[in-house]
């Protein structure tokens, strides 16, 4: 499993930098990445202040409990059309895995209509739900297969315009039309995800240049056999970070207190965005990299992600708690202690995200399934525990607990499978010395 043999390189930062910046085109991709990203995250943030702001803690709260839902049934669509697709587009036909992938979606969209069609079950927007979750899944489809042909960048300015588009219509119709509701909310989600995909379609520029036959019924196989290896990972994964929606609904039977405590999650996960920009480059790194090199990229990625994460989350951390009740609203009181108590959690699974790219670049599922296996289970019994003594604040600690496990689990199998000491795995006073030749880096990847 892994690599095997002692390194006895301790400049694990230097050689992590080192190949990111051996390209200058990875090197663009990564700044291209991170600022598209950060773009991303201010718009995100901006759709965020008008929703809370506008329709208060319950409406949020009602709001994210919504997208929960629309995200929780794309992990069944997932199984096929999930992370499984970045894998093969470039082993078989991209044509094929688009017509696989759009009869898999209206398939099973088609099913769970019928079926809430024909039950008496009838949750709160039920319809709504799943026209979210069609044009969901097809933009997400289209946004796999560009990142799959490693088109970062594309992949990105899509994502992009899909919150763009929802701020647009957000901005136009709470405050200059007046209409300030959840439906209407949910109407902007319709354009950005239908936006997403054009967008998606449109950036697609090598639409004609598939090197395979369009074999569909081989692809849905491939993505089928492929699939469900790495979504159990990502539907446990999901419930490791929202499952605490559910439990908060129903411990407090009011969506208002799901509204201050999902808005809190919202501004701590944007510092996300770092591991996400290093993670668009990472994995076609590994696959292209020797085994030392792969474990060099690996440890070196982490103590970045910890680096920049823990420094975001203490800014946000370090904001008044009435600072953010101005922003958005009275109901939002202790936002900035939410924020504190979640802080642990988001970090480990920042990190947590460059040890799962590893895993999955060396097809080694099973590994990162038992990691967000044993956050789960350590998060049930601790959750509900958590939330009779503590609130939502004992919500946030039981988040950082299960998040704490996650993380450990795979430092814990990476150590072993590289043989490494845990000296080396984490931060330390060598680090900061390393710092200095990024710049150094940087310059050498630009002359190339």
């Amino acid at each position: 499993m892994g690599w095997q043999g002692k390194r006895t390189d301790n400049s694990v930062l230097v050689s992590a930098l080192r190949q990111l910046t051996s390209s200058y085109m990875l090197w663009k991709k990564l700044l291209g990445s991170t600022i598209v990203r950060a773009w991303i995250a201010i718009v995100s943030f901006s759709a965020l202040w008008l929703s809370a702001r506008f329709l208060g803690a319950a409406g949020r709260g009602e709001i994210s409990l919504l997208i929960a839902n629309v995200s929780m049934l794309q992990l069944i669509i997932d199984i096929a059309n999930g992370p499984a697709i970045i894998y093969l587009v470039p082993k078989i036909s991209f044509r094929g895995i688009l017509v696989a992938g759009l009869l898999w979606i209206f398939t099973l969209v088609g099913i769970l209509w019928s079926f809430m069609s024909i039950s008496n079950w009838h949750p709160d927007h039920w319809q709504e739900t799943l026209i979210l979750l069609l044009l969901f899944s097809l933009s997400n489809l289209v946004q796999l297969i560009l990142q799959g042909q490693n088109k970062i960048l594309e992949y990105n300015l899509s994502i992009f315009s899909q919150y763009l588009v929802l701020l647009v219509f957000l901005v136009w119709e709470f405050m200059f039309e007046g209409q300030a509701t959840a439906e209407i909310y949910i109407q902007c989600l319709y354009y950005s995800y239908a936006t997403g995909m054009l967008s998606a379609l449109l950036l697609w520029y090598h639409w004609y240049s598939d090197p395979y036959p369009a074999q569909w019924k081989k692809a849905g196989e491939q993505m089928l056999r492929e699939g469900w290896k790495a979504q159990l990972s990502n539907i446990l994964n999901f419930f490791n970070g929202r499952l605490s929606y559910y439990l908060i609904v129903g411990f407090f039977l009011d969506q208002k207190y799901l509204g201050l405590y999902a808005t809190a999650v919202a501004i701590g996960e944007a510092v996300w965005i770092i591991s996400y920009s290093l993670s668009a480059v990472q994995y076609p790194a590994l696959t292209r990299t020797n085994a030392s090199d792969s474990v060099d990229l690996t440890i070196g990625l982490s103590k970045i992600t910890m680096y920049a994460s823990a420094g975001g989350m203490l800014v946000l951390s370090v904001v008044p708690s009435d600072f953010y009740q101005w922003i958005f609203g009275k109901e939002f009181t202790g936002l900035g202690q939410l924020i504190l108590a979640l802080s642990p959690g988001i970090i480990f699974i920042a990190v947590h995200k460059i040890y799962w790219n590893y895993f999955a670049a060396k097809g080694l599922f099973h590994i990162n399934n038992w990691s967000n296996a044993a956050g789960l289970l350590v998060q049930i019994p601790t959750l509900s525990f958590a939330l009779h003594v503590g609130g939502l604040w004992g919500a946030a600690a039981a988040y950082s607990l299960s998040g704490g496990i996650t993380m450990m689990v795979l430092v814990y199998f990476f150590r072993k499978s590289c043989q490494l000491s845990w000296k080396k795995l984490f931060p330390g006073p060598q680090d900061w010395k390393q710092m200095k030749y990024v710049w150094h880096f940087r310059h050498s990847a630009s002359q190339r």
